[in-house]
């Protein structure tokens, strides 16, 4: 019986150390973080801008330059095309104008 007793508690400390072992590799690598949102107060949808909008150059004075129409392999064509658009950030409106373009470019 005495030998029963001592072999559970060394099997109860081994399993403990291997599981204290466990969560902190699992600390360390980050494998069970929790994302946090991070809600921007200013932060506003565009309309026209929804396909491919993945590039945004801001000059000092305020003015944004925006180029969308990028597509991805795999994922569903769109027919939107390649456009640039202009957009004053320091206007309460918030409205992209569309810059036009030469079809020789």
């Amino acid at each position: 019986m005495g030998k029963l007793v001592f072999i559970s508690i060394v099997i109860a400390a081994l399993s403990a150390l291997i599981g204290e072992r466990f969560v902190n590799l699992r600390r360390i690598t980050l494998a069970s973080r929790e994302l946090v949102q991070n809600h921007l107060p200013n932060c506003v949808t565009l309309k026209n801008l929804d396909y491919g909008s993945e590039d945004i150059t801001i000059l000092g004075n305020g003015l944004a330059f925006i180029s969308t129409g990028l597509k991805y392999p795999g994922f569903p064509p769109s027919d939107a095309t390649s456009k640039i658009f202009a957009l004053d950030m320091k206007d309460p409106r918030m409205k992209p104008m569309e810059l036009r373009m030469s079809k020789k470019l």
